[in-house]
């Protein structure tokens, strides 16, 4: 479960959080099974963030820095993630259906098994990005880079 302090501090708006990430660099901040949809998170410092089973659907985290977070199993349906960068994040068994991830940067993200039917890769970053059985079934990927990838993904 997510730590509570962590969750209402990210409530009280980006600007403090990042405050208090910059303050708090050594934290891995624990946001676990976090109900944060519909929350507007642009540009918010996510670094390193434990976000495993949590509900960013809708959510706004346009510019947000996601490198190294954890969204295993986390939901972000309809959210958007233009230009956030997910480098080296685990997305492992997400589900982003109709996200918008134009030019994110996704450089060496595991999206194993995600779901990302009909989002929008548009100019996206992906190389060196696991897809490995990714549904990308109405995905757009649009020049999209994706060099290097392990794409062993799903199309229908």
């Amino acid at each position: 479960m997510a730590n509570q302090e962590h969750v209402d501090l990210l409530k009280q708006g980006v600007a403090q959080w990042n405050v208090w990430r910059e303050q708090h660099r050594e934290i891995q901040p624990d946001l676990t099974k976090a109900d944060l949809h519909h929350a507007d998170l642009c540009n918010a410092n996510l670094f390193s963030a434990d976000l495993r089973n949590a509900n960013l659907n809708h959510a706004n985290l346009r510019h947000a820095n996601l490198f190294y977070a954890n969204l295993i199993y986390a939901t972000l349906n309809y959210a958007i993630l233009i230009y956030a960068t997910l480098d080296r994040a685990n997305l492992s068994e997400a589900n982003l259906k109709d996200a918008n991830l134009c030019d994110a940067n996704l450089l060496s993200t595991n999206l194993d098994t995600a779901d990302l039917c009909r989002v929008n890769l548009i100019d996206a970053n992906l190389r060196h990005a696991n897809l490995r059985n990714a549904n990308l079934s109405q995905t757009d990927l649009s020049r999209a880079d994706l060099s290097g990838t392990f794409a062993k993904y799903v199309v229908e």
